[in-house]
C-alpha cells in the first residue's frame, strides 16, 4: 500500500503499472488457447479489420507536466529517448504531451502566434517535434484560451 494519497502518487508508478499491464496482456494474448470461431460473413460495406466488440486500445503516452512540471527541451528529449530505449514506445506509449510550462512568459510573439519559452526550449517546438517524430513518437501540446499556462 502506498504511503502517498492518489493525488500525490509519483507518476512513474503509473507509467510502470501501464507497462506491466501491457506486458501481461501481451503474454496472455500470445499464450492463450485459441478458440475456434466461425469466419464472419463477407460484407462489401464491412470494415477491413476484425471487430472483437471490445473498445480499441486508447492512445497512450507520457505527459510532461505530471513528471516534470514546467519542462525543458533537454528533459523532454531525455523522456523521448527513455520511451524508445525502454520498449514503452513499442508497447504503445507513443505520444509525448507537452503540457503546461512550455510557453513563453508572454505566450504570443509579435505576430500573435504562440511562442515557446526561449530559455527552456532554445531550439523551438518545431525542432522538438521533429526529434520526437524521428524516434517514432507523436507529439501533443497543451494550450488554453487564457493568458497563463500554469508553468
Amino acid at each position: 500500500m502506498s504511503s502517498h494519497p492518489p493525488a500525490h502518487r509519483p507518476r512513474h508508478r503509473t507509467l510502470i503499472r501501464g507497462a506491466v499491464a501491457t506486458a501481461i496482456a501481451l503474454v496472455l494474448a500470445t499464450t492463450a488457447t485459441p478458440v475456434a470461431m466461425a469466419a464472419p460473413a463477407v460484407d462489401q460495406g464491412a470494415p477491413d479489420y476484425y471487430d472483437s466488440g471490445l473498445a480499441p486500445t486508447p492512445y497512450m503516452g507520457w505527459n510532461t507536466y505530471y513528471g516534470l512540471g514546467a519542462p525543458t527541451e533537454k528533459e523532454v528529449r531525455a523522456v523521448a529517448d527513455r520511451l524508445v530505449g525502454s520498449g514503452l514506445r513499442d508497447s504503445g506509449y507513443d505520444i509525448v504531451w507537452l503540457d503546461g510550462g512550455w510557453q513563453a512568459g508572454d505566450p504570443r510573439d509579435a505576430q500573435g502566434r504562440l511562442a515557446a519559452h526561449p530559455e527552456r526550449f532554445p531550439s523551438g517546438i518545431p525542432a522538438l517535434v521533429s526529434y520526437l517524430h524521428q524516434r517514432g513518437l507523436r507529439a501533443g501540446i497543451y494550450t488554453d484560451a487564457g493568458t497563463y499556462d500554469g508553468g
